[in-house]
Formats: C-alpha cells, sequence, structure tokens
C-alpha cells in the first residue's frame, strides 16, 4: 500500500514563456479530493502575453490533463504534451561550490540547482553531455553532488 505521504514531483517546461516550474503535489491532497483529482494552476503575470497553465493530477501521479490558456484572449491553445524521466543533478552542500577551485567543476556546481538537466548544463556551459557526466561523476564520488530523477514536461503549441 501506498504512503499518504508520497509525493509526486513535475518540471515543467511552459510552452509559452519556456519558464521551468517546480511543480509537488502530494497523495494526501490528492486523496481529500473527493473526485480524487488535483488540479495545479500556475500563472505567468509577468510575461507578455500573460497566460496560465492547469495541470491535473490522478492519486497515482498521472498526469490527467494540462491546458494552456492565454488570459487577455478567450480561446485555450491547443497544446501536443510529452513527459519523460530526466535527471536533474542537485549540490548536496552550497559551501561546495565555494570550495571547489576547477573552474568547470564550480559552473556546474552552480547550475545543479534541481531546475537544470544535464542537458541543459551541457548548452549553458557549451559543452558536449559526456564532459558534463564525467564531471558529475567526479562530483558525486567527491560528495558535492547528487542526482534526482523527475519527470519533466514539455510542450509545443499544434496549429488547427
Amino acid at each position: 500500500m501506498r504512503s499518504s505521504n508520497q509525493r509526486y514531483t513535475f518540471i515543467l517546461l511552459c510552452p509559452i514563456c519556456y519558464r521551468k516550474e517546480k511543480i509537488t503535489v502530494y497523495r494526501s491532497e490528492i486523496e481529500a479530493n473527493e473526485d480524487k483529482l488535483k488540479t495545479v494552476l500556475i500563472v505567468h503575470r509577468d510575461v507578455n502575453p500573460p497566460h496560465e497553465i492547469k495541470i491535473t493530477i490522478d492519486q497515482n501521479g498521472n498526469i490527467r490533463s494540462i491546458h494552456t490558456k492565454i488570459l487577455d484572449r478567450l480561446e485555450v491553445t491547443p497544446m501536443k504534451y510529452s513527459v519523460a524521466l530526466k535527471i536533474f543533478p542537485i549540490v548536496i552542500n552550497s559551501e561546495a561550490i565555494k570550495s571547489t577551485k576547477d573552474p568547470f567543476a564550480k559552473r556546474i556546481l552552480e547550475l545543479s540547482d534541481g531546475f537544470h538537466t544535464i542537458d541543459d548544463i551541457a548548452k549553458e556551459l557549451n559543452v558536449t553531455r559526456y564532459e558534463v557526466i564525467n564531471k558529475i561523476g567526479e562530483l558525486r564520488r567527491e560528495g558535492k553532488i547528487d542526482l534526482t530523477y523527475t519527470l519533466y514536461l514539455s510542450s509545443e503549441e499544434v496549429s488547427l
């Protein structure tokens, strides 16, 4: 039997402004609702165009629906979504950044905030994925970094 404290975490890449958002929902929150669904609303009013994203998650942690709406329009924008399991490096101790002398390792640690995937870090540093993976392996062995596996939502607008 699953614990009611079970946590479902997703990283959403906004299809309109490309901002990353971390969504965490607890099973107990979902089970408290009569329909056993939890809808999370994310509103981005500080960008143009202002918009919102509604994500509905069921008690098993499955995404049931995603809706995107431009707030200054009446229509809902049709979107195609994909979900993938991605690896996100996270610094274990913020002191590790200060104590690291290697500039490449230091930059990887600075980007290891739980929002950047290995691919994001490679792109940001303009290096290969392989180089980032090798350096993350060294940093893990040194106890400076850990990895978290999170569902990553991305989307694109569908033309009708």
